[in-house]
């Protein structure tokens, strides 16, 4: 690893990328002893028993039968509503369970299973996944950073860690409230380091695998379409593109067989997947439910934002609902996407197929816009899927450190109600702050806020302060019950809507830059 600007010695570099590592295990484990979702919340409990219940399902049932109803797997308590790898997974650890403390995944009478043991053991395998599947990926993002020149200097290395490790709504979803989106988060960050490195292969592979473990990755489906078909027309020749776009379908096609096979053959009363009381339709009826609604809870979407005036929840159909959603994302998703093409195209794809700064700032851009564009306009958005567009977002942190902390802030300022319903209120301040303190000491204090930036910022805070303020001890109206949790999705949306506007308008700039290079160069 090359040396600082301060001569600091590349030993010396490695021991304080380990420091980081492990300042974020730290932290997770010190959020883990806390509450998580459903704690002692009877009949259903939360999250945390959706995650040991599926480990259960995957100890008792063929995978055929994950997805459908039965007297066995009753999917009004906690049914599977995520991909198979998520199920795979889950039987991992299932295996790991059932030979530990089988109580704990024993059939039906398991429900609502805490022993402190059993507890130790889930939130051991949320600790585990996240070293795998996360730091390791976090970890292989510094050399390309530094080889595309995106860090210069010890500092920015550092920073550029933190941002991933430390990244507060990530810890305090997956290591408080407990899920495991780390996993997911991990492979889509593998696959941005595999576009880097000139490894197409590898980072369809590692995207595909994103989205079969949990869907809500399809937020990226479309920037990396198009980034794929602007990776390939940057070959010297059409044989060259085919053979790229050929290589990429073919690594889909393969390990899409592979995790579905289950579900894509005949079962064996001779029920074919493409039979409407399949397996495969079962399952993807699941993991697509149309029927729960536009929103859920007080979230940061525009559609929750806007509801009180537009009324769509209410007013429009169903049908309707999901026109118009579709509609929307499409038109927020496409220009950030074609404009990455276009620089990836032109010049973001070097000789060798790594990509150049320029391109790996274009598929960063278009990622994070793509997520946003998702999140924002979307049908039905859960607060906790903006750990997804924040992933894109947090590489570039070494451009823009302070500015990338704070919108951090503001993804977990717009979970805060759910974190308290989880009883995370305490916690939830002390990751912030932790992870604030650490973004601003690790860039040396060399990072600026700009005039536009620091006031946003200023009115960001005071904002946040306010609501949290009045959250606290100004009762709201009775007529208006979740005045302050709607107030929350507003102020959040609007740091998310700004975000999207940077985004795009940094790739309109991009694209601008590569035509006056292109036409110098003609």
């Amino acid at each position: 690893m090359p040396t600082a600007e301060t001569g600091t010695g590349a030993w010396s570099v490695a021991g304080a990328v380990l420091a980081v590592l492990a300042a974020g295990v730290v932290v997770r484990a010190a959020v883990s002893v806390g509450p998580y979702s459903g704690w002692d919340s009877p009949p259903r409990w939360g999250d945390y028993e959706a995650q040991r219940h599926w480990m259960e399902l995957t100890q008792v049932l063929g995978p055929t039968e994950w997805y459908r109803n039965s007297s066995r797997n009753d999917l009004d308590y906690w049914g599977l509503d995520y991909p198979p790898l998520q199920a795979y997974h889950a039987k991992a650890f299932g295996w790991l369970a059932a030979a530990l403390e089988p109580s704990m995944v024993a059939e039906t009478v398991s429900r609502g299973y805490a022993s402190a043991s059993s507890k130790a053991l889930m939130r051991g395998s949320a600790l585990v996944s996240d070293v795998l599947f996360f730091a390791l990926p976090a970890l292989a993002a510094l050399p390309i950073a530094l080889r595309l020149g995106v860090v210069r200097s010890r500092a920015a290395l550092l920073a550029a860690l933190w941002a991933l490790w430390l990244q507060p709504g990530h810890i305090l979803i997956d290591h408080g409230h407990f899920q495991y989106n780390c996993v997911a988060l991990g492979l889509v960050l593998a696959a941005i380091n595999s576009w880097c490195a000139g490894a197409p292969a590898v980072a369809a592979a590692a995207f595909i695998g994103a989205v079969y473990f949990k869907h809500m990755a399809l937020y990226f489906a479309l920037p990396v379409f198009f980034a794929v078909v602007g990776m390939a027309l940057a070959a010297r020749s059409w044989g060259g593109t085919f053979r790229f776009i050929a290589l990429n379908a073919s690594v889909v096609l393969v390990a899409t067989a592979v995790v579905w096979l289950p579900w894509l053959l005949p079962t064996a009363d001779g029920t074919m997947p493409w039979d409407a009381d399949s397996p495969l339709a079962a399952a993807l009826s699941r993991l697509f439910p149309w029927q729960r609604g536009l929103f859920e809870d007080k979230v940061a979407s525009a559609w929750c934002v806007f509801d009180p005036i537009l009324r769509i929840k209410t007013k429009w159909s169903m049908a309707g609902q999901r026109t118009l959603t579709m509609g929307v994302t499409l038109a927020a998703t496409l220009p950030s996407s074609v404009m990455a093409a276009m620089v990836l195209a032109r010049g973001g794809v070097a000789p060798g197929g790594t990509l150049s700064p320029a391109g790996r700032s274009a598929l960063t851009l278009s990622l994070a816009a793509g997520g946003l564009a998702f999140f924002l306009f979307s049908y039905h958005v859960h607060e906790k899927s903006i750990l997804f567009p924040m992933l894109p977002l947090s590489l570039l942190a070494p451009a823009a450190p302070l500015e990338i902390m704070w919108l951090s802030v503001a993804a977990v300022f717009s979970m805060f109600h759910l974190l308290v319903r989880d009883g995370l209120a305490v916690t939830y301040l002390g990751v912030v702050l932790i992870f604030c303190m650490g973004m601003v000491v690790l860039t040396g204090g060399r990072a600026r806020f700009g005039l536009w930036s620091a006031g946003a910022m200023a009115v960001s805070a005071a904002g946040m302060v306010m609501l949290h303020a009045a959250d606290a001890f100004v009762a709201p109206p009775a007529a208006l019950p979740y005045l302050w949790a709607h107030a929350f999705a507003v102020w959040s949306f609007a740091h998310f809507a700004a975000a999207w506007l940077v985004c795009n308008v940094s790739l309109f700039g991009a694209v601008r830059a590569r035509a006056t290079t292109h036409a110098k160069t003609d």
